[in-house]
């Protein structure tokens, strides 16, 4: 319970000590833009599936200035089985971590963990995430990885996971 009522505060006062800032998108720029399809090209090697998760996006012409957005997908409970129960405290503070991480590292953010400041500028992979209740159940988490990774890999609005965030068990 205590990241649950001290996340928030502890975030706002990271937040406003950090001189170095330099937020260049908004928390879900990378998850809209991955929505909107635009002309990423996925990187997909049908010989031996190499970057079926991964789709790129050319910034400007040539081929040194591009992003590459990758899917992780997290997996948590917020509610119970029944769906009678708010069990979401522990959800909430592990999915706003989880999503907070990604938006330091899709803006080269260091302010909590040095080694990615400007990160943004020497790594072309940006990650997007969807959330998932499980429910406390095995089944809900298990149906929805099948139907993500079984995804078309040139899809780039509903992609294939790159890698998987979860709770130890549901």
């Amino acid at each position: 319970h205590f990241l649950y009522y001290y996340l928030p505060y502890l975030l706002k006062q990271i937040l406003n000590k950090s001189k170095k800032e330099t937020m260049v998108t908004a928390m879900d720029y990378y998850d809209n833009l991955r929505k909107d399809g635009g002309s990423f090209i996925p990187i997909y090697n049908s010989s031996n599936h190499v970057g079926r998760n991964m789709h790129r996006l050319n910034l400007t012409e040539g081929d040194n200035d591009f992003i590459i957005l990758c899917n992780i997908p997290i997996f948590l409970r917020y509610t119970s089985e029944d769906k009678t129960q708010d069990v979401s405290n522990v959800a909430y503070a592990g999915s706003a971590g989880a999503m907070l991480a990604m938006y330091h590292w899709n803006n080269g953010n260091g302010v909590i963990v040095k080694d990615i400041e400007g990160m943004n500028n020497k790594c072309p992979l940006r990650f997007t995430t969807e959330i998932t209740d499980t429910y406390a159940s095995p089944i809900t988490p298990v149906r929805t990885f099948t139907d993500m990774i079984t995804r078309d890999p040139g899809d780039v609005v509903n992609p294939q996971p790159f890698a998987v965030i979860g709770a130890l068990y549901s």
